[in-house]
């Protein structure tokens, strides 16, 4: 999701990215690069819309079975943990 963010901002990023293959010394600068243009508050916002729109179909769907309740437990403790 950054690079394609990356490259749909037609930027610096893109304009390394139209050259050819990335070599390996060079990754390190692509991915400052892209944090640069904001790719990483991107993912991130996109990643939490999704996170809470999965949330709220989880509370809409009412889950009362014990297969339910481990469901949107598994899910909680998943949301909490640091990575």
């Amino acid at each position: 999701l950054p690079v394609l963010y990356g490259l749909s901002l037609r930027g610096t990023f893109y304009q390394r990215w139209r050259n050819g293959k990335v070599p390996s010394d060079e990754v390190a600068i692509a991915t400052e690069v892209l944090t640069d243009e904001g790719a990483d508050d991107y993912a991130q916002k996109f990643a939490d819309r999704l996170t809470e729109d999965a949330m709220c179909a989880l509370a809409n769907a009412h889950p009362s079975s014990q297969v339910g309740l481990e469901l949107k437990g598994l899910t909680e403790s998943l949301l909490r943990r640091k990575h």
